[in-house]
């Protein structure tokens, strides 16, 4: 019996981990959907809504890594990442 105990407690740690991590992934993305439909409804009924706090979301998050400033990217390399194309647009 004690050696059966012993192999559950990790698996239903694990378990447990993936399941937080499922959970927090699922919320961020129910949040960002209800932003996205507040943003909508405020548009439809004529009204200006807020700048976005993070209006490219996960390709400034991405941006972050990189130093955008030293960055010398050909037309190729823009080419093959669009999205390091946004985040150099965006900077200016």
């Amino acid at each position: 019996m004690g050696s059966e105990v012993f192999w559950l407690i990790p698996i239903v740690g694990i378990l447990g981990g993936i399941s937080v991590a499922i959970t927090s992934i699922r919320a961020g993305a129910r949040l960002r959907e209800l932003r996205i439909r507040e943003r909508i409804a405020m548009i439809e009924k004529g009204l200006v809504p807020a700048p976005e706090v993070d209006p490219v979301g996960d390709v400034a998050r991405g941006a972050g890594a990189w130093n955008l400033d030293d960055l010398d990217a050909d037309a190729a390399t823009l080419a093959a990442h669009p999205r390091l194309a946004l985040a150099l647009d965006q900077r200016g």
